[in-house]
């Protein structure tokens, strides 16, 4: 789940860990989301995520290699999106990403 440590996407984690599912939070904010997930139970766990960075996410997918997955909620706001063309790698980055990558 994106955007597990705030807002309707912690409410959410928590709903699903309640009903017994096996929840990966993932967010920026990995000390939040430990403690998330420590709450949630045994079956939770945190995963570093920035959707903002192509590196993070392809490391982030090649965690779940081996695993299965029967839900994705992707949760994760984004705001002032600009489209960029490849080969970034991303179609649509936050014009913050943009402005700190620039030359």
């Amino acid at each position: 789940m994106t955007g597990a440590t705030s807002g309707v996407g912690e409410a959410t984690a928590r709903a699903l860990g309640a009903a017994g599912a096996t929840v990966v939070l993932a967010g920026r904010n990995v000390d939040r989301g430990k403690r998330i997930a420590d709450e949630i139970g045994p079956r939770a766990e945190m995963m570093s995520l920035d959707l903002a960075d192509l590196s993070a996410i392809r490391a982030f997918a090649d965690a779940f290699a081996d695993r299965r997955i029967d839900v994705l909620v992707n949760n994760a706001g984004v705001w002032r999106c600009r489209w960029v063309a490849p080969p970034t790698g991303s179609r649509c980055r936050s014009e913050r990403t943009i402005s700190d990558t620039s030359p």
